[in-house]
This record gives structure tokens, sequence and C-alpha cells, in this order.
């Protein structure tokens, strides 16, 4: 029977070395080689008839392998079991990751007779574990150089980890010391921490992100700062269960000193011009009405006026207020519509009355330079409309003062026109200002409309 276990055990061990995906080596105590499986001659690269009988160190020294073992450790053996991962360095393939175990071998009479050497190829996981901490190394370098504090916590709002802006603002001198801590910890105030952890567990209860909310924060030099925050629930996608809180926040303390800055700068613009505004509406009364006086009065004297001479000087001192009160009303309309404050008015009025005020305001200048001052309408040009006949009425008087101004000889007109009806009640009329003046180059009709541009720099252009 003893003969019959002793043969079921040789055959045993025999499919073992051929069946096993392990290498297996079995040496006696001074090296010498007593079994060498199939996947071991696929390491190796030697058939096992070549090796058994040989020395396993003299022959890994004379093909370049890599002991498992020290040589002097290996043979001397003193280990119940030793267990080690290293890197097989192979002289004809790629080099391998196995994991031994060496374990020593007994006989019946429990004396040790030499050593059996397994080995594992873990080179694929390995490879996988390697891909592993490069991945998180990636992810912490990247967690670690973007400009917001981040952290992340357990269901109990104890903190797991957080990236190094988050760590220096903490005072701690890794990430990893945060571990463990909770925001008690923290240099914040107790009553910040109370409505930090509030706030995770709310987040965590509800499942929802709570986003882009300001926090203050005090930081360890006492000052305090303000934060822009979100917090999400972190939750395991097997069990659907929250396992705790991620937050990411920015330092917006300079944003909002800014802000401030804008804010009080912007009160003061406004404030400068309600002041403006003031001005302006002083303005409208203590400058233009003098100038209409003066021009008036001019007028008045100048229509009046017998004497050739005297008419001539009557009319250049009314042109010459003419021209003052223009330009007041261009710098105070103009200032108006800068500070939103110029109204447009729908009234109605006779077209003819308004046409006529302002063929009669501009009579002195023309007479004064022998033109002749003509006014033309259509016969479909209704007599009464409605818009807003001031701010007509000084487009008007501008038109026709700039081209009485470029016309030294000849005539000046005045041509209204009816465009187009576009529904009833409703037209378009347009006003034609003709003159036989010098004109505007074809170059440099752009520039009438630029704001304060002129073709004549003179003062009188």
């Amino acid at each position: 029977m003893s003969g019959l276990t002793e043969l079921w055990k040789v055959l045993s061990f025999d499919a073992l070395l051929k069946q096993s995906d392990n290498i297996i080596i079995c040496i006696d105590n001074n090296g010498v080689i007593l079994a060498f499986n199939k996947k071991a001659e696929d390491i190796y690269e030697w058939h096992s008839e070549e090796v058994i009988g040989k020395n396993y160190v003299d022959l890994c020294k004379g093909s370049g392998y890599q002991l498992p073992l020290a040589e002097t450790e290996l043979l001397n053996f003193e280990y119940t079991k030793k267990a080690l991962t290293n890197l097989f360095i192979s002289p004809k393939q790629t080099n391998l990751h196995l994991q031994w175990v060496i374990s020593p071998i007994f006989d019946s009479n429990k004396n040790k007779i030499g050593k059996l050497l397994t080995a594992t190829d873990i080179t694929a996981h390995q490879k996988i574990e390697d891909n592993l901490k490069q991945t998180v190394l990636f992810l912490d370098n990247i967690i670690n150089n973007l400009p917001h504090y981040i952290f992340w916590k357990d269901k109990n709002s104890v903190f797991l980890g957080c990236n190094k802006k988050f760590a220096e603002t903490a005072k701690l001198k890794n990430p990893k010391d945060i571990i463990g801590k909770t925001d008690y910890d923290m240099p914040w105030s107790k009553e910040q921490s109370d409505i930090y952890i509030k706030d995770d567990m709310k987040v965590m209860l509800t499942r929802l992100p709570k986003l882009d909310y300001e926090e203050t924060q005090r930081q360890a030099d006492g000052t305090e700062n303000v934060v822009l925050v979100s917090k999400v629930p972190i939750i395991n996608q097997q069990n659907n269960q929250v396992d705790g809180i991620l937050g990411i926040y920015t330092d917006i303390t300079e944003r909002k000193q800014m802000e401030n800055h804008l804010r009080i700068a912007k009160e003061q613009a406004e404030h400068a011009n309600n002041a403006k505004t003031d001005f302006i509406r002083n303005m409208e009364h203590d400058i233009r009405t003098p100038f209409n006086g003066i021009w008036g009065m001019a007028n008045l004297l100048w229509q009046e006026e017998k004497d050739q001479q005297k008419k001539e000087y009557l009319g250049d001192i009314a042109q010459a207020a003419k021209e003052l009160l223009d330009f007041c009303n261009d710098i105070l309309d103009f200032t108006k519509t800068e500070l939103n404050i110029l109204p447009v008015f729908d009234r109605k009025f006779e077209l003819n009355t308004l046409i006529d005020s302002v063929m009669a305001m501009e009579k002195p200048a023309a007479a004064v330079k022998g033109l002749d001052l003509m006014t033309e309408f259509d016969q479909d040009v209704p007599k009464i409309i409605i818009g807003d006949s001031y701010r007509l009425q000084r487009i008007l008087i501008n038109l026709i003062s700039n081209a009485i101004k470029f016309t030294e000889k000849g005539f000046v007109k005045l041509a209204i026109k009816n465009v187009e009806i576009k529904k009833p009640k409703s037209i378009i009329l347009s006003f034609y200002i003709e003159d036989s003046g010098i004109g505007i180059p074809e170059d440099k009709k752009q520039f009438i409309f630029e704001k304060f541009s002129r073709l004549n720099p003179a003062n009188k252009g």
C-alpha cells in the first residue's frame, strides 16, 4: 500500500509539473536541479533534459539570468517559506515580473533535502498596476495644478484628501496630513466650521449639488477671505449610496474688492453725471436765454433799419448772435444725448409755420451775402403733421446755416418731398438742402457724420 502511495505522489507531482501555469523548479541543498517543468522551459528557454542534474546557480550566472535570491541566501535557505517579487531579466526576451515563493523540501524524516521554487508571471498585472499608478500621479498633478482649492470628505464630513492649494491654506505640510481631520481642526472658526459641515450634510442628504455660492473663510493669519464654493455628493455607482462629498472653491476676495471699488467709482461717476446734468439744465436758461434775446433784438432792428450800411452791420450782429446761439444749442443737445436726457416728443404742428420760422431766422445771414433763400413743397406734403418739431427745426437750421456759410453767391433752397406713405396716417418726408456753393468732395462725405469732424478746420467752418 505504501508503494502505491509513493507512486501516486510521483504521478501527481509529474502531472503538476506538466500542467501548471507557474514556474516550478526543484533543487537540492547544493543547487542541483531535480525538476524543471514546461513553464520553466518556456521562460528560461532551457530543456529539462539538458538542465536536470546541473547546478541552477551556475546555469543562471552563465546565461545572464537573475536569481530569485542572492546566491548565498538561496543555497543556505533558512526560511520556512519566503515570498518575493522581482524583475526577471532575460537576455533574449522581454523582461518579466515574477512573483516567487521559495519553500524548503523535507524527506520523510523531516530532513531538509532541497528547495521548491515556484513563480507566477505577474507582468500583465504589474503593467496594469504601473498604469494605475501613472494615472493616479497624472490626476494628482492635474488636481494640484488647478487654480482652485479642492477637498473630499467621507459621509461623516471627515477629510479624505485635498490638493496642495487647500493644504497650504490649512497650514499643512502635505496634502496627506489632512486625512482624518475635520473642519474643526482647520484654521477657520467654529462658527464657520458649523456652517461648512451643515452644508456638507445637506448636500449628502438631498443628493443634490450646491453650486457657486459665497462663503467667508478665516485664514491662518486671521484675515477673512471670500470664496465661491461648489459641493457635490460622491455616490457609489455599485450600491447607489452616498460615500461622501467633493468640494471645490475659488478665492474671490480680490474680485469682491474690485467690485466694491467699481461700485464706488460708479456712484462717483453717477454723482458727477448728476452734477453735469444740473449744469446743463442751468445752462439752458442762463446762457441760451440771453443769446435768444440778442439774436431776436438784432434781427428785429435789421428788419426795421432803412440805412443800408447800418442794416449791413445789424445783419452781421444778428448772424454772429445766431451762430453763437446755434453753437450753444449744439453743445446742449449733444450733452443731453450723451446723458440720455434728450427726449423726443411727438406733437401736432404746422409744417409751413415751422419752415417759415426757420427761413426767417436764416434770412438775415442770406441777405448779407446777397443769396436767394427759397423753399419748395410737393403738393402732397400735408400741412399738419405729428412729430418732434423742435428736433426738426434744429436739424434744418444747422444744415441751412452751413449751406449759407459756404455759399458766396447764388442760392440756398430747402425742398420737402413726400417719399412714401407707409400706412394710413403714416408717411416719410424727405428734406433736401441744395445750394450753389463749393459743395463737399466725394472722398470727404464719409467724414461729415463723425462727431466733431469738420472739412474746414477754421472756427467758422
